[in-house]
Order: C-alpha cells, then structure tokens, then sequence
C-alpha cells in the first residue's frame, strides 16, 4: 500500500506566510526571540522592510541573557527591534502558577502590544476605518482576534 502524503510541503507552506506577510502592510511581530517568533520576524522583515517591527516583552520573568540574545539576534539581521515592559508579575492570577499562567502572560502581551501599535501607528486616513497596523504573534494558535493574526499557526481551509 501506497501512503500519500498530503501535508503542505514546506516550501508551500513558506510561500504561503510570504504571501499572508507581504498582504498584511505594515505590522508588529510579537517576539520572543524563541524559534517561532524568530523566524516570523526575519521573514517578516524580508517581506515587508521597514513596515516591520518586532516588539519584545521585558519583565521581572524574562531572563537577561534571553533578552540579549533575542535583540542580537534582530540587530544582526537588521530587523528593526524595539523593547516593552510588561507586568505580568503584578497579576495575581498570573503568580498562581496554574494551567492559566500562559495566558495571564500572553493578555498582558497582546494589552501592551496593542498600546504600542496605538502609540506608533499612524493615523487613519479617512477612508480607512481602522488602524494601519496590524499585530502578530507567532508561536500561539487562538490569539486574540481583535488584536493579532498567526500565521505560523494558519490552516488552509
């Protein structure tokens, strides 16, 4: 018996996220410096230039060497990174350490987020009816819909 595979090559799956970045204007790329978030803003950058920005999160929770090494990471490709604080660790529900801890983590992202692209972003003219940023986050796979997109995360319907 033959086994077909029916999985999106992954060169179909990266011309695919170049398609999705290079159609979403200018954006914001939530970013870790993990592997997802990584890749996301270097093909974001490749795609989009300097209609890209990557944002990092900083907090009492992330480590100092994980911040250095993700913002050497994006100065040495060029990618345009700038740092925002966080405040996770004010949260009670966050502190709990609990099942909900990733969530807690990430709404205290995507509020910040959101405020940055509120700060940063122009104004909209007045034929356009929303913001001409728009936020990513790579590694999730339900971001919030009012706020982000995942294109790491797409599935074809």
């Amino acid at each position: 018996m033959e086994i077909l595979n029916t999985a999106p090559t992954l060169d179909e799956k990266a011309d695919r996220l170049r398609q999705i970045l290079a159609g979403s204007g200018r954006l914001i790329v939530a970013y870790s410096g993990g592997v997802d978030s990584a890749f996301l803003a270097f093909a974001a950058h490749q795609a989009l230039g300097a209609q890209m920005c990557a944002v990092i999160a900083d907090s009492a929770s992330l480590a100092r060497n994980h911040l250095e090494d993700a913002l050497a990471f994006a100065r040495e490709r060029g990618i345009p990174v700038e740092v925002v604080e966080t405040q996770e660790l004010e949260n009670p529900a966050y502190i709990r350490n609990d099942a909900m801890r990733c969530f807690h983590c990430k709404d205290e992202l995507f509020t910040v987020l959101e405020r940055y692209r509120e700060a940063h972003d122009s104004t909209p003219s007045p034929t356009e009816s929303t913001p001409t940023t728009r936020a990513i986050f790579a590694p999730v796979s339900r971001p919030r819909a009012n706020i982000a997109f995942s294109p790491l995360c797409w599935k074809p319907a």
